[in-house]
């Protein structure tokens, strides 16, 4: 029976938000069973037909990134006081890697003032819709405190609304397989292999395949072997629900309630407990026999036999008391290799076997059909040339159309001259093949029969020339390959589905669903001495062209939560596919002609692209960069996010280099004399070192600052490095010349994988940064000569004369088109000068008048500012003391005012009584 695979639910949030209750707070309302230490995958029954894997992701950035590519889904956990940084991140890893389903939970809101919860929970979902869609939104876990766990009814209620739904299609997990270990065992024999127990996740694990283990390194699966499932589906018969003994849990890494646990052996022994006055036999816990790194002592073995003795007896009881309707079930369930429906032959074959066959012929040849894979008889699967060609078969099924694979050894010749001959091909083809291969046809009656078909189809022929039928258009053509394309996989699944379980794994590996035991080999012993229960361990499958390294083109854009820029050969950890590893990426940005220019800093809110080198991965695969993934960086950790564009091929990345000479002498001067041959050359130095360097760009384009295009034509002997150019027009000593060249940029070929799983803790320290490495050494910034501004190539100003019009052209010019040719006018006029002269000419007595009335203007103009200054003070003291006599008015007034009221209000009282009496 096919089992569908747990359901993978990452449980993940920042530290101190409630991730270790929800999980416990889930594990018990599913099975009644209390963990008081959670690590590693917990699988658990959600249904008869449905399991679920709960792992806790903690906030370290290497356990986010590898969570962030295997779940089918994943609860975020929120503080209700305020967002926090790792959620947003893990948010962008899932974006990049592959987006499951996400459901959201507010924790911690009881601690918030009753008045203000409301305003805080539509502040979150307000935040979470931004984020996620419009449609999703939080759901709110409210604490008990007395038990210290959740509201039961409350996560009772969030799984039957959010755990209950399908999860999506994501591609990267559908085509590559992985293993999430729930238990590890070291092999004593073999320091550097060990076991790796779990489910069977994503595509199909073939043994032998090259997988990696993120953290650890590439390694191989040397052997895959099928182990009792630990929480298997159970069949529906004629219950619907769990009932108390069907509830189970899985958790070797984690301490469960009633798991005795010894220290330093990793053993664990299960022993049933009652849980609110009822007594829980799981079925789960006996299978938790022994999660173990090294050899079982005598106690350890009798214990497991005893384990194992209690499972048979079981499974025995089982056998015999079920029932009728379990029994029918079963019988769908028969396995083909002890049925009548799949027979094999062998080559021990009795009589009735050879009759059978020889009645198979003869039925074969009497019918033009194609064999029925669904027949009893069933081809050899041990037959290496059947299963070549059912290899063959399962990859072209998205190249040629649909056919049917006969299985004995005539049909496959004829099936294999068919993949390779076009048109029609009878029998009598099939003959005149055989002739010239050298093959001898069938039996006579299979001749006469051709011959007979041959006759009709040259019939066909006939009429088909007198009546041509219409050409299929496409999209019907297309439409008729689909279909035939899916009836191929079809009945190619057919087929393997009736295979035995043992070469369908051959055929197919290991498919979704199955509990296996994958030995592992290349492992590094740091391992073992640094494993962490806490930190997943992931085996993925890599497929064909992923373990090989080469150059990466992606296309990138940074992150507008991280503060930073990145720079262009610095060091960065690129999470790609199963794969985390650091490396040096080279940014680039591509012209409208198509060249790959590189950059110094990557843009602030536009794509560019990234070239590195690295394991090749797919197309269209997501990409993730940072700077650093220490827990120590208070800011946002994911600098950039991107696509894989191409893998395994030379981008030729280039770099702008411009070089600037200077004109020496023009090339229309010979020995001081000007000449009329090569007007429009000039002799540049300054841009070359050597005669060699300048013999490289010979045909060079140049250009002068003024926009005048030229050619480099030959090399000069003196000085050193010049060159004789030709240009469009004629140039002048005072130019700049430069050239604009392109230089091809080496990608640096270095790659190191994040090794997080060979040491404690999850702080790595790769390659660090030049910036870094200056700030710990106290170095300062090397400054390089040839990079600073000088004076020495500056252009200097010129001062152009002012344009003569001759005089004869003048007389002719109309008039309107005549220059105005002042002369030089003197900057005095007439009064001015006459001024200057009487100036000079005063006598001493002139003067001393000049200066008594000068004296005399100026205590004048004093006198006039000290009686504006009195004039100011007097109306000052004038406004003061009317604003006094204004306030005592207004007062007398408001004082007879309300006098005058009282009387009026006196008066209108006696006038009323009056009138009442």
């Amino acid at each position: 029976m096919e089992q569908q695979p747990p359901l993978v639910i990452v449980v993940q949030g920042p530290a101190g938000s409630g991730k270790s209750t929800l999980i416990q707070g889930l594990v018990q309302m599913f099975t009644g069973q209390k963990i008081s230490r959670i690590a590693g995958p917990i699988t658990v029954r959600q249904t008869r037909a449905r399991r679920l894997m709960f792992i806790e992701c903690t906030p370290d950035m290497p356990s986010m990134i590898d969570l962030a590519k295997v779940p089918d889904m994943v609860i975020m956990c929120a503080n209700a006081h305020d967002w926090e940084m790792e959620t947003f991140e893990y948010h962008t890893l899932l974006a990049v890697h592959g987006f499951p389903l996400v459901h959201g939970v507010i924790t911690h809101l009881d601690e918030i003032e009753q008045k203000k919860q409301n305003r805080v929970k539509s502040h979150l979902n307000e935040r979470w819709k931004k984020q996620n869609s419009h449609e999703s939104s939080m759901f709110v876990l409210k604490y008990d405190g007395v038990r210290k766990q959740y509201d039961k009814n409350a996560v009772k209620r969030f799984s039957q609304t959010h755990l209950q739904k399908s999860p999506k299609h994501l591609r990267w997990r559908e085509a590559h397989p992985f293993v999430l270990a729930d238990r590890i065992e070291a092999i004593d024999d073999a320091p550097t292999s060990m076991r790796l127990f779990g489910y069977v996740l994503g595509s199909n694990l073939r043994p032998g395949q090259l997988c990696h283990i993120p953290g650890l390194g590439d390694v191989s699966a040397e052997s895959v072997e099928f182990r009792e499932d630990p929480c298997p589906i159970l069949n529906k018969g004629s219950k619907r629900g769990l009932g108390e003994k069907d509830k189970l849990v899985y958790a070797p890494m984690s301490d469960i309630a009633g798991m005795e646990r010894v220290a330093g052996r990793q053993t664990i022994t299960i022993s049933g407990e009652a849980h609110y006055g009822q007594t829980v036999a799981s079925e789960g816990l006996e299978r938790q026999r022994a999660v173990l790194v090294g050899d079982q002592t005598e106690g350890e073995k009798i214990i497991a036999g005893l384990h194992t003795a209690r499972e048979r007896a079981k499974a025995d009881d089982a056998a015999l008391f079920a029932s009728d309707d379990d029994q029918d079930e079963s019988d769908e369930d028969v396995d083909m290799t002890s049925g009548p429906a799949f027979e094999f032959a062998s080559d021990d074959s009795d009589d009735s076997s050879s009759d059978s066959d020889s009645d198979s012929d003869s039925t074969s040849s009497d019918s033009d059909t194609d064999h029925d894979l669904a027949t009893p008889l069933a081809p050899d699967v041990s037959d290496p040339t059947f299963l070549a060609l059912l290899d063959a078969l399962t990859d072209v099924t998205h190249v040629y159309p649909a056919v049917s694979l006969p299985m004995d050894e005539e049909g496959v010749d004829d099936w294999l001259r068919d993949r390779f001959i076009t048109g029609e091909f009878g029998q009598h083809d099939r003959d005149m093949a055989a002739g010239d291969l050298g093959v001898e046809s069938g039996n006579e009656d299979d001749e006469e029969e051709g011959d007979e078909k041959d006759g009709e189809g040259e019939e066909k022929d006939e009429d088909k020339e007198e009546t041509p039928e219409e050409e299929e258009d496409f999209e019907a053509r297309y439409m008729r390959l689909q279909g035939e394309k899916h009836a191929l996989i079809a009945e190619r699944n057919k087929m393997i589905a009736n295979l035995p379980e043992a070469q369908r794994v051959k055929v197919e590996g290991y498919r979704p669903g199955s509990y296996v035991c994958v030995l592992v080999t290349g492992v590094d012993p740091a391992f073992f001495d640094c494993f962490d229960p806490t930190r997943p361990v992931v085996l993925g499958g890599l497929g064909p062209g992923e373990s090989a390294v080469g150059q990466v083109h992606t296309r990138i854009i940074r992150h507008p939560y991280h503060r930073k820029i990145l720079k262009n050969g610095d060091p960065a950890v690129i999470s790609m596919g199963w794969r985390r590893f650091q490396t040096r990426p080279i940014f680039s940005m591509e012209d409208p002609n198509g060249r790959q220019r590189q950059i110094k800093y990557t843009p602030e809110h536009m794509h560019c692209f990234a070239t590195f080198h690295g394991p090749l991965i797919p197309p269209n695969y997501g990409v993730a960069v940072f700077q650093s993934i220490s827990r120590s960086k208070s800011s946002f950790r994911v600098s950039a996010t991107g696509t894989v564009l191409q893998m395994g091929k030379k981008h030729g990345l280039t770099k702008k280099l411009k070089l600037i000479g200077t004109p020496f002498r023009a090339a229309n001067r010979k020995d001081g004399v000007k000449t009329n041959t090569m007007k429009n050359s000039a002799f540049i130095k300054g841009m070359f070192n050597s005669e060699l360097e300048v013999n490289r760009f010979v045909g060079a384009k140049i250009r002068t600052v003024s926009g005048i295009r030229g050619i480099i034509k030959k090399a000069e002997k003196a000085p050193p490095g010049a060159f004789r150019a030709t240009f469009e027009d004629k140039i002048l000593l005072s130019d700049i010349v430069f050239l604009r060249g392109w230089v091809p940029v080496e990608i640096p070929a270095w790659c190191l994988t994040v090794a997080t799983l060979l040491q404690r803790g999850n702080e790595w320290a790769g390659m660090k940064t030049t910036r870094e490495v200056r700030d710990e050494k106290g170095v300062a910034i090397p400054v390089n000569k040839d990079s600073l501004y000088s004076g020495i190539i500056e252009r200097k100003e010129r001062v152009f004369s002012k344009t003569v019009v001759p005089k004869k052209i003048a007389t002719a010019l109309p008039f309107g088109s005549k220059v105005e040719q002042s002369g030089k006018r003197s900057s005095d006029g007439y009064l001015a000068t006459r001024h200057r002269e009487m100036m000079a000419a005063r006598t001493v007595a002139e003067k001393a008048r000049d200066a008594s009335v000068t004296h005399i203007q100026q205590l004048s103009a004093h006198r006039r500012v000290k009686r504006a200054d009195a004039a100011k003070e007097r109306v000052k003291k004038a406004e003061k003391a009317k604003a006094g006599r204004d306030a005592i008015r207004q007062a007398n007034e408001k004082e007879r005012r309300k006098a005058q009221y009282r009387r009026q209000g006196l008066n209108r009282k006696d006038a009323v009584g009056a009138t009442a009496i």
